[in-house]
Formats: structure tokens, sequence, C-alpha cells
């Protein structure tokens, strides 16, 4: 998959999967990569579901997705396991959520996640111990702990393993 989408081999990879809408906190996503990107010349987001009209994101939003050369927009692609096993993290946050099957499908693929204190992904994340929980509409926050996570490899795979843990051992 990075090499499909000219993502290089050791760069850190920051996921979306979902509908890219207003909604699940597209606008705070944006806001945060763009002080991220500026840090990490290295980082690259992968970026995996249908741009809707409905709930649509501000028009500078979307311009940002397409136009910059690190953030890969995939499209609906619903064959994710090969998309999750190119990512460092999951992100998701969104402002309202039923059970996030996303959050559930990343932590399968040991995958740490970060997800807003909103249910649904306070259901399936254990904060601190299998991803990050954060308010959501705080970009400064999804920055911080996507940073933590760029910074702290063993963090990250210690999130991952646990989060696969929990998965086989509660959502059967």
């Amino acid at each position: 998959v990075r090499a499909r989408f000219g993502i290089p081999a050791d760069a850190f990879v920051l996921g979306f999967v979902g509908r890219i809408v207003w909604s699940k906190g597209v606008v705070e996503l944006v806001e945060a990569w763009k002080t991220l990107r500026e840090e990490f010349p290295n980082l690259h987001m992968l970026m995996v579901g249908p741009i809707e009209p409905e709930d649509p994101l501000p028009a500078e939003v979307e311009a940002a997705l397409r136009n910059d050369s690190r953030i890969h927009l995939v499209g609906q692609d619903w064959d994710t396991p090969p998309l999750f096993a190119s990512m460092d993290v999951l992100v998701l946050p969104t402002y309202r959520e039923g059970l996030p099957i996303v959050l559930l499908e990343a932590a399968a693929m040991t995958l740490p996640s970060i997800g807003t204190r909103v249910p649904g992904c306070v259901d399936v994340i254990e904060d601190g111990v299998t991803g990050t929980l954060l308010p959501p509409y705080d970009a400064p926050a999804l920055a911080s702990a996507v940073r933590a996570y760029i910074r702290d490899p063993e963090l990250r795979r210690r999130h991952g393993r646990q989060a696969r843990q929990r998965v086989l051992r509660d959502f059967q």
C-alpha cells in the first residue's frame, strides 16, 4: 500500500478510516495535521473513505486534503487489512459515534487508536492502555496525542498489542 501511494518505507503513517465529513472531526484532524507536518517531515496521512456532500467539510479543509502531497486520499476501499497494515496509528476524532467498528478493526490489526471521549469510542479505547482518548473539537490535544506516538515507538507497540488482546478478549 505504501508503494502504491508513494509513501516512503520509513515514513510514519497516520490513518483515518471512515466517511470524510465534518462530524468525524476532520476539521480538527486537518488543523492538527498542519502543525504536525511541519514538525515531522516524514509524516504521511492515509485517509480511507468517501468525501460525502452530506455533512460537508468547509471548502478550505477539503482543499487542504486534496492539495497536500503527503495526504493520500484512498477513497472508498473497504478491503482495509492491507490499509491498516500500512498505518502506524489510527485516528478517529469524531464528535459522535455508535460503536465504531473501525476502532475494533484497527485493534485487531495491532494498531493503537486515538479517539474522542464520546459514546462508542470510550467503549473501545482504554485510555492510556490500548490508545488515547481526548476531548472532541480539540485539535491541539489531537496533535499532542499523535506526537506522543511518533516520538515513542515502544508506547505505540505496547498500546497496539494491548488493543489486540482486548479486542480478542472482549469483542468476539
